[in-house]
């Protein structure tokens, strides 16, 4: 299989398990509303949710569409990069709910666990952004090979 389609896949069945994760924050765990902290609308943490469900299943579909599209080809190398990098930031906002029913932020403040999982959090930030740079990496260069390379545009 080739990776870029493994990677589309692998965004595919991620997003879809964050969309029932988030059905599952609605019905058993404490549903925060953001809106109140940011002066917003009304604005649930499972709503948080279903919108990062839907953008990794929108990525996994442009993963696939280039995948099909012979005349563009994504480095898979840059899109693994893209994946696993933003996977664990995914991760630490998912264990949000998890976290604030078990261990309270507010209870725990200071402790050694909380300590690493401030790291945990500092770090997966910083890969998430490296994340995100290599997916527009993949795109410019690709796009870039396609017009100016196939199109004899050189």
């Amino acid at each position: 299989m080739n990776k870029t389609k493994q990677t589309s896949l692998f965004f595919g069945v991620t997003g879809i398990l964050v969309i029932l994760y988030s059905f599952l924050i609605k019905s058993y765990f404490e549903n925060l509303d953001l809106g109140k902290r940011f002066n917003a609308g009304e604005f649930r943490e499972s709503d948080l949710y279903i919108w990062i469900g839907i953008i990794w299943l929108f990525l996994g579909l442009v993963y696939y569409l280039f995948y099909q599209i012979d005349k563009i080809q994504l480095s898979d190398k840059l899109s693994k990069k893209h994946f696993w990098f933003t996977l664990f930031f995914i991760i630490e906002l998912i264990a949000v709910p998890i976290q604030n029913r078990y261990y309270p932020t507010d209870l725990y403040r200071g402790t050694i666990l909380m300590n690493i999982l401030d790291i945990y959090l500092a770090i997966s930030f910083i890969l998430f952004l490296v994340g995100l740079y290599s997916f527009l990496m993949n795109l410019i260069k690709s796009t870039y090979s396609y017009f100016l390379i196939k199109k004899g545009w050189k």
